[in-house]
C-alpha cells in the first residue's frame, strides 16, 4: 500500500502545479525548477 502512495504522489503533486501554473502564470515565472 505504501508504495503505491509514494508511487502516486508525484504525478498528483505535478497535477496539482499545473493547476497552480495554469491559474496564475506570473507564479511559474518567478518559481521555475
Amino acid at each position: 500500500m505504501n508504495k503505491a502512495i509514494q508511487a502516486q504522489k508525484e504525478p498528483v503533486i505535478q497535477e496539482i502545479l499545473n493547476l497552480v501554473y495554469d491559474i496564475k502564470p506570473e507564479i511559474h515565472k518567478n518559481y521555475r525548477i
